[in-house]
């Protein structure tokens, strides 16, 4: 069960109906008219044709209930911080359309209704926002910047959510890479975020429809149902951006989890020859166990860590296609072919 804060033209329904898993779409939509414009000039936009048991038009599918009232009114008439006050059912995910970060006046950044969308999740619940453009690595923090709007939103959010994500994508439609916003109510999804590539490749088979060559369509997606995304995407997306790490910790005061960014040269380092060592058990399970004292604040095998680097069998293979010739390419792809 799926809500749609805005997304008057279809493109996020059409994608949502490819999920065999989606049983109801509400849109919540107060622009009447943009649903018929749309519906009339850009209709290529909530074209189902091409999604296999869906109605041509994605408006019309029986699963999607089409409301014309205000977001905030709906929520907030519905549900509270507490959960559901009203006869509407929760749902599984709530996509909210763009949040302008410059405009701390939009009623969608107010706690309240955010409060309100929180309680109408369910237990595993998630909400997706789109948070505006991806920021630059020497860009002030947004707390002291035009987007002290969206660094309300986070602050508020991580108060009421157990995992908050964030990922850039560049092929969403603007002319530069945006900023999405993952938040789910339970610490379970990560689980989903960070899997393997050839977990989410074979989940994503399980659940999506198939794809409906369309003949006389002037614009085809392709030949699979997605386009841009597969489990190599996913796996990119668990990786986050420099830039926000930089803009958390450059927060006030600073979180304390960035005081671990760069080493404090006080204090001990414990490598692996001085203070590790591996035992098996009556099973012949290996473990690893410390073999001394290590004081609190100590860093624990830095130089291990800081040297590994994984490379996977795709990413090698992308790397020996499509990388123009070079030495240092060749070397490096030597260097990787021993492992």
């Amino acid at each position: 069960r799926v809500a749609i804060v805005g997304g008057g033209n279809g493109s996020i329904i059409g994608q949502l109906l490819k999920h065999k898993t989606v049983e109801t779409i509400v849109m919540i939509e107060k622009d009447a008219m943009l649903v018929e414009v749309v519906r009339k000039y850009l209709n290529s936009s909530c074209d189902c044709r091409n999604v296999e048991g869906a109605t041509p038009i994605c408006f019309d599918d029986p699963r999607v209930e089409t409301l014309h009232v205000d977001a905030v009114d709906f929520f907030t008439g519905n549900f509270n911080k507490k959960g559901k006050k009203g006869d509407v059912e929760k749902f599984d995910v709530v996509f909210v359309g763009v949040l302008d970060p410059k405009n701390s006046d939009d009623p969608l950044y107010g706690k309240e209704f955010l409060d309100a969308v929180i309680g109408s999740l369910t237990e595993h619940g998630l909400i997706s926002a789109q948070v505006g453009a991806a920021p630059m690595i020497r860009d002030p923090p947004d707390h002291r910047s035009i987007n002290i709007a969206r660094d309300g939103l986070f602050r508020h959010l991580e108060t009421r959510l157990k995992t908050m994500l964030v990922y850039e994508e560049s092929r969403a439609g603007w002319a530069d890479a945006r900023s999405f916003l993952i938040g789910c109510v339970s610490k379970a999804c990560r689980n989903h975020w960070y899997a393997k590539s050839d977990v989410v490749d074979a989940e994503i088979n399980k659940r999506i429809v198939n794809f409906v060559v369309v003949v006389d369509a002037d614009d085809i997606d392709g030949d699979t149902s997605f386009v841009h995304f597969d489990g190599g995407t996913q796996r990119g997306y668990g990786f986050i951006p420099r830039a926000w790490e930089n803009m958390y910790c450059r927060r006030e005061p600073e979180p304390e989890e960035c005081k671990y960014r760069q080493l404090d040269l006080d204090k001990e380092v414990v490598n692996w020859e001085t203070g590790f060592e591996v035992r098996r058990d009556t099973d012949s399970q290996a473990s690893v166990y410390s073999t001394r004292d290590m004081r609190k604040g100590s860093y624990v095998m830095t130089e291990e860590f800081t040297t590994i680097l994984l490379v996977t069998a795709d990413v090698h293979k992308n790397l020996a296609n499509g990388t123009p010739s070079s030495e240092i390419a060749k070397d490096f792809l030597e260097y990787t072919d021993k492992y």
